[in-house]
């Protein structure tokens, strides 16, 4: 394999390279970024030049996967130096002695593969060394010239190209690591085992909550936090995010697990008790999102592809995680921690994509960069997917772990690859694996979502029968929405504009609650602004001015005739039972009006002003 190409376009030159492994007797396959691109994964790798012909001639630009173990006969160790593999590799190497000459490729994300022959008999897959991991059957690895999602590429070390030079054995060490020695090298490092760049938080995080189970107030942790900072985090984090992890601890009890992963018996099956049935405002919904997402819970929103959703969640995202109203007008009453799990796209793109969605907001990208190093956390292109248990274990454990409180799912399709869809009982399945653990623990889940490829009007379909696979996503979901195109009518209109619609589909009557948003792109930021609503926040704030206004005008007024003359007013829009009396909660909260019972007739209450404070 030539180690370097002449200057081509991307899929021609990975084409070339995929044909020449082939030819060398390797079989291969191709991934988006790391991501399989084919319905089996590595299980569909090839030798024959007509189907690697097909799978690289399209637009995509794919890479290249080579899968490892006995089917093409190697066996590969990989270092990742973000997560300790370096240092673990050196320890090794001063017990053992150096590598054979073997053929050395440099991954698009800053580590190592080293290759080597595959020795015959059973080898799995593993994770014997602290930033360490084994490849055999069942696993593959990108192979050059592919792109990372870092944006970076594999290449070959000089002289070290596979088929160039041949294929070492593997030291017997690396076949059979003793689990004691796995511990002991990890020691040898230093007498400190510090935490390397991408796991400062969560190892922070995890000391944390360790010293919140044994007793210890906030303020002790953090000094210990700051200490344990500077001497073992390599660079040490800011100070902000160690107040952030003191936040998120401080709202456990001493004693109790900080991130309960497996929750012991008798809480996860507990009895639950009704007396919240004595509280007059059971079942009222508590937003995280005013109005528009509930706090605990599913929401989905289902679009057609290339609509704008990932666009509006993302700004979303950026409103939250800054604790300011959503778009100006959905209230957020606090910053959010928020995470996004996007499958879809390469992360250069996301990047872009929030330059100029915060550029549009207001924001500088130094306060985008700061947001993403506090509130917002970003992955992508993760090699894990929750429809299986181990998958959704390592996705509750990052999101437990950060404090998050908001979830971002780009999209349902990409995050729950190899789950059938389509399948009522499997997807009920996934659906409870992956998100139950967290909606009971008060974590919010958006999930974005498609349309099947059919238009609404088709043979008088229900727009929630719409939404792509099982109806059990649509049934599982507190609250769906629809993101529709909308025609722009002026002219012209510039190039980067386009109107779209977000109405609900679930809790009310569709499109009952609607909002007409439209985005602009100049080139430089993305402008995201309202332009009609009638959703619920809207009527909540028209219905609690009203109120409070009629109240000072009267003087004094029975609930129902200021429930009739709120809905009148408010005609031809919708007044309901449920938002008045939330309406009516929070004035009297605010201490806008008093609300008594009166002796004839205690069900109905009087509404009074409250005299302005002298």
């Amino acid at each position: 394999m030539a180690e370097s190409q002449p200057a081509l376009p991307f899929q021609s030159r990975n084409l070339r390279a995929a044909l020449e492994y082939a030819r060398r007797g390797f079989q291969v396959f191709p991934v988006a970024g790391k991501i399989p691109a084919t319905p089996h994964g590595f299980k569909d790798a090839s030798l024959d030049p007509a189907q690697i012909a097909r799978w690289w001639s399209g637009p995509e630009g794919h890479g290249i996967g080579l899968p490892t173990g006995a089917v093409n006969g190697v066996l590969v160790l990989d270092v990742d130096p973000r997560n300790g593999g370096d240092e673990s590799l050196a320890a090794l190497i001063r017990e053992h002695g150096p590598f054979p000459d073997t053929p050395v490729q440099r991954t698009g994300g800053g580590g190592r593969h080293y290759f080597f022959s595959y020795p015959g008999g059973t080898i799995n897959c593993s994770h014997p060394w602290l930033g360490l991991d084994i490849k055999a059957n069942g696993g593959y690895v990108v192979v050059p010239f592919s792109r990372h999602p870092s944006g970076g590429t594999y290449e070959w070390e000089p002289g070290h190209a596979l088929g160039t030079i041949p294929l070492a054995p593997p030291p017997a060490w690396l076949l059979n690591p003793p689990k004691a020695d796995a511990s002991e090298a990890i020691k040898a490092l230093d007498s400190t085992i510090w935490f390397p760049k991408g796991t400062r938080g969560v190892s922070l995080l995890s000391l944390a909550g360790t010293m919140r189970r044994c007793g210890m107030e906030p303020e002790a942790i953090f000094a210990a936090l700051m200490v344990e900072n500077e001497i073992k985090c390599k660079p040490p984090v800011p100070e902000y995010r160690v107040r952030g992890i003191i936040t998120s601890i401080a709202r456990y009890t001493p004693g109790d697990p900080v991130r309960p992963d497996v929750p012991a018996p008798e809480t996860e099956f507990a009895r639950r008790s009704l007396k919240g049935v004595l509280d007059p405002a059971a079942g009222r919904v508590t937003y995280l999102v005013e109005g528009l997402i509930p706090k605990g819970d599913l929401t989905l929103m289902a679009a057609s592809w290339k609509s704008g959703k990932t666009l509006l969640a993302y700004r979303l995202a950026l409103d939250a995680a800054r604790g300011v109203p959503f778009l100006g007008q959905f209230a957020i009453d606090h910053p959010i921690p928020t995470a996004i799990f996007q499958q879809e796209m390469p992360f250069h793109e996301d990047e872009r994509r929030f330059r100029r969605l915060g550029l549009g907001a207001g924001m500088s990208p130094e306060e985008i960069v700061a947001l993403g190093e506090s509130t917002l956390f970003h992955y992508n292109r993760l090699p894990i997917f929750l429809g299986d248990r181990q998958g959704a274990a390592r996705f509750h454990a990052m999101v437990l772990d950060q404090g998050i409180e908001l979830v971002l799912i780009d999209s349902l399709l990409a995050n729950f690859a190899g789950t059938n869809l389509n399948d009522n009982s499997e997807s009920r399945l996934a659906f409870s694996l992956a998100f139950n653990p967290l909606t009971s623990r008060g974590v919010t889940i958006l999930l974005l979502h498609h349309y099947k490829k059919i238009q609404a009007t088709d043979n008088g379909l229900d727009q929630r029968s719409l939404v792509l696979g099982a109806q059990a996503w649509a049934a599982a979901s507190g609250r769906i929405y629809a993101l529709e195109p909308v025609p722009i009518e002026r002219t012209p209109v510039a190039p980067g504009t386009f109107r779209v619609r977000l109405s609900s589909l679930g809790s009310w009557t569709p499109g009952e609650s609607a909002t007409l948003v439209e985005v602009r792109d100049d080139g430089e930021g993305t402008t995201i602004e309202v332009m009609e609503s009638n959703d619920e926040a809207t009527r909540f704030a028209r219905i609690s001015t009203l109120l409070v206004t009629l109240v000072r005008e009267r003087k004094s007024i029975r609930r129902k005739d200021a429930f009739a003359a709120v809905s009148q007013a408010l005609f031809p829009d919708i007044c309901p039972a449920r938002t008045f009396e939330r309406a009516v909660t929070r004035a009297v909260g605010q201490k806008l009006i008093e609300s008594t019972r009166t002796k004839t007739t205690p069900s109905e209450a009087i509404f009074t002003p409250v005299p302005p404070e002298p």
